[in-house]
């Protein structure tokens, strides 16, 4: 999928971020290692395996209504992709579509003011999710909605990360090539046989 040029703005603002903390992150990584007695192997195919397994999840209310009048479940088939809140005007968080609001303000520093620009569409904007670990029947983040879309593996490529909610400016944030700062908060070193 091509990306535009707000949409790879923002990745690459983020990347640079997480290349700026990734010495921090791998120092905060190694300490939770050798605490929990775990191999440099371990965290390294931990990492693999986060890259090669996890998901990006889109959770929804299949029952909200869009701005149309449309269920989620009606619009889309209809339109044949998951459309954002700035397209459909239905959020199963903080609900501000419009420039100047509190997630246009929060999406400005999560992504360095890559969708600033004037003349961005509402579809360009980014999509929430969950990266998908565990594979729970409910989903990774169910509170965001009672139904899921699982995404081609493809998709996280060009995703974004942060540890906890977005709408907080966290700290912590990453792509699936640098994800060292989202495992360092998480401060969870998965044993895998290697």
């Amino acid at each position: 999928m091509h990306l535009t040029p707000a949409q790879q703005a923002a990745i690459t603002y983020v990347e640079k971020y997480a290349l700026g903390r990734r010495e921090q992150a791998r120092e905060a990584i190694e300490e939770v290692r050798a605490m929990c007695n775990a191999t440099p192997a371990q965290v390294a195919h931990t990492l693999w395996a986060i890259r090669i397994y996890g998901r990006a999840v889109l959770h929804f209310h299949p029952d909200r209504l869009d701005n149309q009048g449309r269920s989620v479940t009606q619009s889309l088939p209809e339109c044949g992709h998951y459309r954002n809140q700035s397209e459909t005007g239905v959020s199963s968080g903080k609900l501000s579509p419009h420039r100047g609001g509190p997630r246009d303000v929060w999406e400005n520093q999560l992504f360095g003011g890559g969708y600033a620009a004037t003349g961005i569409a509402a579809a360009e904007r980014p999509k929430y999710g969950a990266l998908d670990l565990l594979r729970h029947p409910d989903g990774p983040a169910p509170r965001f909605g009672s139904c899921y879309l699982v995404l081609k593996p493809v998709v996280c490529g060009r995703c974004t990360f942060s540890y906890l909610d977005s709408h907080r400016n966290p700290a912590e944030r990453g792509t699936l090539a640098i994800l060292e700062d989202i495992f360092a908060a998480s401060q969870v070193i998965i044993s895998f046989k290697v």
